[in-house]
């Protein structure tokens, strides 16, 4: 019952949601959220965590050229994420420590982020379910 989807993808949004529509968003019982192409600030963490609140969230693309691995480190905290979507975001290898406790995460897409190749071994160590793509190569589950 309710919403389980929400696609955001070439919404317009200029500004991050202020806090009580963070707190709205979070409540949702969404499973699948697409938040592409906007150029709101996902700079701002307080974003990212109403993000990693959503308790049913199993699919997330979130591909703002903004995005960052400080920011983008809060969606660590997302229990049931399955499939994370980060193309042509500014995250880094740094970030994949912070990813670790996504032991549900089944398909991983760095295309265009600055993720390299040998990051992505590491991480794929813990998370062998994980297929992890990026441009010109794919990290395939064991």
């Amino acid at each position: 019952s309710g919403m389980k989807f929400l696609f955001l993808r070439d919404f317009g949004m200029q500004t991050a949601p202020d806090e009580s529509a963070q707190a709205a968003l979070s409540a949702l019982p969404i499973e699948e959220l697409v938040l592409s192409h906007n150029s709101f600030g996902v700079r701002d963490r307080k974003v990212c965590r109403a993000i990693a609140a959503m308790p049913n969230l199993r699919s997330l693309t979130i591909a703002v050229e903004s995005l960052e691995d400080m920011s983008a480190a809060e969606l660590g905290l997302c229990p049931k994420l399955e499939f994370l979507d980060l193309h042509f975001t500014s995250v880094t290898d740094a970030l994949l420590p912070s990813l670790s406790s996504l032991t549900k995460l089944t398909d991983l897409n760095v295309f265009g982020t600055k993720i390299t190749n040998e990051g992505a071994k590491e991480f794929a160590k813990s998370h062998p379910k994980c297929r992890i793509a990026a441009k010109g190569w794919v990290i395939s589950p064991k």
